[in-house]
Parts: C-alpha cells; structure tokens; sequence
C-alpha cells in the first residue's frame, strides 16, 4: 500500500506528496476540488472532492456528499517533485538467472522452471522487494586474436534477469 500521493494541477504533475502535504495545499487553496489526484505511481486519478476528510478553502466537502465525475487528464507529464525537480521513484534490482537448469537423467522437469523463479522472487521478496518482470539480454562475445585470424564469428548469448524494484527512499 503506498502513502504517497501526486496531484494533477494546472497541467502539471506534483507529487511524490505525503497526506499531510495534501491536507495542506487543500487547505490553502492551492489543491481544488475539481483538480485531479491519485495515490501511488499507479493508482487511477480521481477529483480531489472524492477524498474524504479533505477541506478545501474553508469549506469540507461533505462525506455525503457523491463525488464528481472523474475526468482522466490526457498524457500527464512525468512526476515532479513539489520540492526539488524530478525524483527517482523507484529502486531496481536485477538478478540473473543460469541460462540452462541441469538436473540429473530420470529427474521430472515438470513446473521446474517456474518453482526455480518463484524461489527467486520469494527471496527477494523476504528482502523487501517487489517482484516487476523478466527481461532478457543478449550479450556478444568476441573471438580472441587467434581465433579471430582463423575467421571464427562471434558468438551470442541470451541470458535472463528478474526485475525486482521499491520505492526510492530520498
């Protein structure tokens, strides 16, 4: 569950926001009730007025009250930071997996590679890490000098990386 909030105002993206720096701005005028906002990097934007406990100006928006319609802003720009220019929001971390699982003659193959990521994820997980997707990376390798002279070609190799990320701590 992420804590942190961004807010589109006047064709800009501010965030990342903690609530109280929203509670704020609402306060002071500078967030409206028809401004849009969202809470985390992928949550959907919504009217601001759909927040409850935020009071705008000098007036609350009643918990009666039903929402306005939410009007999806075309293309936001990237985050920006409301204090200090853009900010990484995430931490990545990559781990490479064995192109090729051995297992001995006779052993059953079956769900393996999958048993073999979940392992890795589950670690990292323990560690704090979000799982975000499998990626693969091909590497060239050149032939030494002799074997250059003779004409032997390089050679490419496709090795996999699982993807892990967090949220950047500033």
């Amino acid at each position: 569950m992420s804590l942190e909030w961004f807010c589109f105002i006047n064709g800009q993206v501010r965030g990342p926001l903690d609530v109280r720096a929203v509670r704020v701005m609402a306060e002071r005028g500078q967030l409206k009730p028809t401004d849009q906002v969202r809470r985390g990097n992928d949550g959907q934007w919504a009217a601001a007025s759909s927040i409850k406990g935020l009071t705008f100006g000098s007036l609350a928006v009643a918990p009666s009250q039903p929402p306005p319609a939410v009007v999806e802003p075309t293309l936001p720009p990237p985050a920006l930071s409301a204090v200090a220019g853009p900010a990484p929001r995430f931490k990545y971390k990559m781990v490479q997996v064995p192109p090729v699982l051995q297992v001995a003659e006779g052993t059953s193959t079956k769900g393996m590679a999958a048993a073999y990521l979940e392992g890795i994820v589950n670690e990292y997980a323990g560690k704090g890490w979000e799982f975000y997707r499998v990626d693969s990376i091909s590497i060239r390798v050149m032939p030494g000098c002799l074997a250059g002279l003779r004409g032997v070609p390089p050679t490419e190799r496709l090795y996999h990386v699982v993807c892990f990320r967090r949220p950047a701590v500033n």
